[in-house]
């Protein structure tokens, strides 16, 4: 479904309290359900409803009806969403003028289901600096063992006008941003680093390598002790493979397309 272009207007705050979102996880399967209380605010009753279902680098959106007449609650699958990470945006549209009126984002969900070995979120958004001139970089913690301390997708506070979530949701700026941001992480855990793949292990880099791995779909080049010109080239390709896949399914370069032939 195409994100349509919305725009971002004084709104008001809609109360996690007043949503109610279960995520149902079976092995790779995974769906949602949702409940919205909307009634005690002051929303036209023909605006629209939104739900985007976020993992880190991709963002699904769902028509959810409108205030005065919601869609049926019913099961939807995300399972094309490879991580298990899932969070929710809430947004009630204007389409007169494409205004948002209100909004919740970053909802977590009630998980049922198999939550076994759950990955900790990857990739934190912190957008309360400036970045001297740049638009984004990537902040690296000094503690490399917990995933609790994954890198942290840096970006300029005047940028974001203080909504990173939306900013990152731009059709633009996730093109550009989100598969450069996976390919420089891949390439330090990898690369730089030298850092050997644990299956098992919590670390925010095992973490990021079993992403990655969904993505590519093949098991990490071998590396021998030398770190030969060779091995460095095959795991250049292999990361040219995951980000390349990611991009594809995220439909970065499709939906930057549409912008902007619109």
């Amino acid at each position: 479904m195409a994100t349509k272009r919305i725009k971002f207007l004084r709104r008001e705050k809609i109360l996690q309290s007043d949503i109610e979102i279960r995520l149902e996880v079976l092995g790779l399967a995974k769906q949602f359900s949702a409940k919205l209380n909307l009634k005690d605010y002051k929303f036209p009753t023909d605006a629209q409803v939104y739900i985007d279902a976020k993992q880190l680098l991709e963002r699904i959106r769902f028509d959810f009806g409108t205030v005065g007449t919601p869609r049926p609650t019913t099961s939807i699958d995300i399972s094309r969403l490879k991580g298990e990470r899932v969070t929710f945006d809430v947004l009630v549209v204007d389409l007169k003028n494409s205004r948002k009126l209100g909004s919740a984002e970053t909802v977590r969900p009630t998980k049922v289901g198999d939550q076994k070995n759950l990955p900790k979120e990857l990739l934190p958004i912190d957008a309360s600096k400036h970045l001297d001139g740049v638009l984004w970089r990537i902040s690296y913690s000094d503690n490399w063992e917990s995933s609790v301390d994954a890198p942290v997708l840096l970006l300029d506070r005047s940028a974001t006008r203080d909504s990173a979530a939306d900013f990152i949701g731009n059709n633009w700026v996730a093109s550009l941003v989100l598969p450069s941001a996976m390919r420089e992480i891949l390439t330090r855990i990898l690369l730089i680093e030298d850092h050997t793949y644990a299956p098992d292990s919590t670390s925010w880099r095992d973490a990021w390598l079993r992403f990655a791995i969904k993505y590519a779909e093949q098991e990490l080049p071998a590396i021998a002790d030398d770190h030969n010109a060779q091995d460095s080239d095959a795991v250049e390709g292999w990361i040219n493979v995951a980000v390349g896949k990611m991009s594809m399914q995220a439909q970065f370069l499709n939906n930057l397309l549409k912008e902007i032939n619109r």
